[in-house]
């Protein structure tokens, strides 16, 4: 009898548990969608930085409202700069007079109503040196502090590999590359006249043959007959930053990298293993630190090792030296080895640098360049070195290369063909003047929109280059563009010509030898020119007086362009179609 009634009683007490135990909630099942907010200032692109890279390319010099723009930002992100060491220093002295009294009387403050249970709390805590333990608290996050906000001292050790550079500002360290400084382009006003001429080409212009010459190129295209062994090949051509650069894959020795095609130079030269070898330029514990700075860099790179390569020699007594005309380059020694572009192989002069400026170190996904103009401004001393696509052409089906960009997506570059499913109506082709070893011709005439052509400068003359993010145009192109645009105006902010952002601007024609080219008026209309502005950076803007014009990769964005070769009795020529 009393085993059941203790039974009975535990029983009713599990029901009584039971009951007081709180209940699981129902469990509610939920969807939502994150949606992905662009960045404004990881996506804007700087079109005032890109027109001063352009004009550094080529040794022309910055205008005064666009150095003056520079000098500006310069300033500004000085007096940021200085501003944030006066507040940390501020911090410091707040943090280091009576930090700890501030501390207790700032929980007493908050919480009057629990002020005895805390100093009942915290006298413990000072018998046992709890002043010291929040001391040396302090101090380490003072010391966090400071790695992040490096002194202004120390400003020479970040100048070493790159950080907060500025083109064509005084105040700037000068780079190991500008050290006895041997252009590789002229240092006249008009682009790029290599010194020691020994072209790789016809000297003489390429008149052309008839009116509007179809090189076989383009005749054959499509038939893909190989009776020789003959080839042709493809690459992707991957947009980064926005536009304003494009990356294709290269194998070098059998080890891929990223290179920017680029037909204003005729350099092929890429980051490698060299460079972690360099010298510190300054003794001690700063040159050490500089050089960590470069290396830690250098990681974010891919780096071709000649030693990893079956196919590579080395070649003693060429060197190469490019510089810049805000200080940045690259010098450094030579090889040879099987370079491979979608399939094309060539051995091929490899420049090796064994020092870079922090501006080519910046960007991580740009492995070096790979010029397409002609060898007569290679850097290569004694012995100025084929590009790659000279060295390439008798492998080529036929002798010819294009370049098929796209706005905000990935493109082409294909050698050994002309591919007509990728553009619309006929191409038009001129001839190239090669004696400056660009791919030149005369622009003698503009149009807004639909409009009248208009005559630029006499004798007027221009580039294709898809390693220029811009146009750079005669100053009458620019003019009379922009005074077809409503709200257009010259900023002294950005130091180029504006337009509103909001603003649907008209498109632009320009000629290249005898025909005329359409170039999209939302592509002129190329960022802002800061965060948040609705003030947007033209992307045409005008050359420097007696400089040729430089058509860039917006003029690329829309055309579809072909860079013939020449062979038998035909030059060099420029072929251009609107994209399909």
């Amino acid at each position: 009898m009393h085993s059941q009634l203790q039974l009975v009683l535990a029983l009713v007490f599990a029901g009584l548990l039971a009951r007081a135990a709180p209940s699981k909630p129902d469990m509610q099942k939920r969807s939502f969608i994150v949606k992905r907010v662009p960045v404004p200032v990881l996506q804007r692109r700087d079109g005032t930085e890109e027109m001063a890279r352009t004009l550094n390319k080529y040794n022309l010099p910055l205008p005064r409202e666009l150095r003056e723009a520079l000098e500006k930002r310069e300033l500004k992100k000085r007096e940021l700069a200085k501003r944030g060491e006066e507040d940390q220093v501020a911090h410091q002295r707040r943090d280091g007079m009576g930090g700890d009294q501030n501390i207790r009387l700032g929980l007493a403050a908050n919480m009057p109503e629990r002020r005895s249970q805390m100093a009942e709390h915290l006298r413990p805590r000072d018998d046992m040196g709890g002043d010291q333990a929040i001391r040396l608290g302090l101090a380490v996050a003072m010391n966090e502090r400071r790695s992040l906000h490096p002194r202004q001292d120390q400003g020479e050790q970040t100048a070493a590999a790159g950080e907060e550079q500025q083109p064509a500002v005084a105040e700037e360290p000068q780079p190991a590359a500008a050290e006895e400084p041997q252009p590789a382009v002229s240092e006249e006003p008009q682009p790029a006249v290599a010194e020691e001429p020994q072209p790789a080409v016809a000297e003489e212009p390429q008149p052309a043959a008839a009116e509007e010459p179809q090189p076989a190129a383009e005749q054959q295209a499509g038939q893909q007959q190989d009776d020789q062994g003959k080839k042709s090949g493809v690459v992707e051509a991957k947009p980064e930053s926005n536009d304003a650069e494009y990356l294709s894959p290269v194998k070098i020795g059998g080890q891929e990298l990223t290179l920017d095609f680029d037909t204003g130079s005729s350099d092929l030269w890429v980051f490698n293993t060299q460079l972690k070898d360099q010298k510190p330029q300054q003794q001690g514990a700063q040159g050490q630190a500089a050089q960590q700075k470069v290396n830690q860099a250098l990681d974010k790179h891919t780096l071709y090792d000649p030693q990893q390569s079956k196919t590579f020699k080395a070649v003693s007594g060429l060197q190469f030296k490019i510089s810049y005309g805000d200080g940045s380059g690259a010098l450094g020694n030579v090889g040879m080895d099987m370079v491979d572009v979608g399939g094309i192989q060539t051995m091929q002069a490899v420049q090796l640098p064994t020092k870079v400026t922090g501006s080519f170190l910046k960007d991580a996904n740009n492995n070096g360049l790979m010029g397409l103009a002609f060898s007569k401004i290679n850097t290569v001393k004694p012995e100025k070195q084929k590009t790659f696509f000279e060295s390439a052409m008798p492998s080529l089906k036929e002798p010819v290369f294009t370049a098929d960009l796209r706005r905000n997506a990935t493109g082409s570059y294909e050698f050994g063909n002309i591919d007509k499913s990728k553009f619309q109506g006929d191409m038009k082709w001129t001839a190239v003047n090669t004696t400056q070893g660009f791919w030149q011709f005369p622009s003698p005439q503009f149009a807004v929109g639909d409009g009248q052509p208009q005559p630029t400068t006499a004798g007027a003359q221009a580039i294709a280059d898809t390693g220029t993010t811009l146009i750079l145009a005669d100053s009458k192109i620019v003019e009379g563009y922009y005074s077809k645009v409503q709200g257009a105006k010259m900023s002294q902010e950005a130091g180029g010509f504006t337009v509103p952002c909001n603003e649907k601007i008209p498109d632009l024609m320009l000629a290249i030898g005898d025909n005329m080219a359409r170039v999209a008026g939302d592509q002129i209309n190329f960022s802002p020119i800061s965060a948040g502005s609705s003030e947007c950076f033209g992307g045409v803007q005008a050359a420097p007086g007696g400089a040729m014009g430089i058509y860039g990769d917006i003029f690329f964005k829309s055309n579809f362009v072909a860079f013939y070769g020449g062979k038998d009795n035909e030059g060099p020529m420029l072929g251009v179609a609107q994209h399909a």
